[in-house]
């Protein structure tokens, strides 16, 4: 089976990382795993996911603040987050939010309505990506190629690098 995306588990419970990485692993994802907020970071970066779900409580630094140090992070600002908490006080979602945090889940995690969340940011993410490509392509084409070739151009230029980026299916 081929991989939907790459996910960035971060979550400090066995038991809980366990058993959400094998039903991520399940529907076709591959799940890199962090342990502790330095360590979601870290690899937030090094590891260019799709999407990260993160605990908020986690050991040495907390889900809170994990979530701003990648959102400030210039490779990590565009990687969409999902906070997963037990917490599930409205002032909860809103503090994830304010993090950073383009969704929030509560636990135990409902894996159907979890999974939604993820395949929705996912899918913005991809079609974010594809205006930003078509806006540079435009602006690019224009400066090198008279309009029609810039037309033709640029859409078949487009059309590789998403089937190449494996994500054509995702739109």
């Amino acid at each position: 089976m081929e991989s939907m995306a790459k996910v960035l588990l971060v979550e400090d419970n066995e038991m809980n990382r366990d058993m959400l990485s094998r039903r991520l692993i399940r529907k076709g994802y591959e799940v890199v795993i962090a342990v502790d907020g330095e360590q979601a970071v870290t690899m937030a970066i090094s590891e260019s996911p799709q999407l990260i779900l993160m605990d908020m409580s986690l050991p040495i630094i907390d889900g809170w603040t994990a979530t701003k140090q990648i959102k400030g992070h210039p490779d990590g600002a565009h990687i969409p987050i999902i906070a997963l908490t037990a917490h599930a006080m409205a002032s909860d979602r809103e503090r994830a939010i304010a993090a950073g945090c383009d969704d929030y889940d509560t636990k135990p995690i409902e894996i159907k309505r979890l999974l939604q969340k993820m395949e929705a940011l996912i899918n913005w993410s991809v079609i974010s990506l594809y205006f930003l490509i078509v806006k540079f392509i435009n602006n690019f084409s224009k400066k090198l190629l008279p309009l029609e070739a810039a037309s033709t151009s640029r859409w078949l230029y487009f059309e590789l690098i998403i089937i190449e980026s494996g994500y054509i299916k995702n739109i």
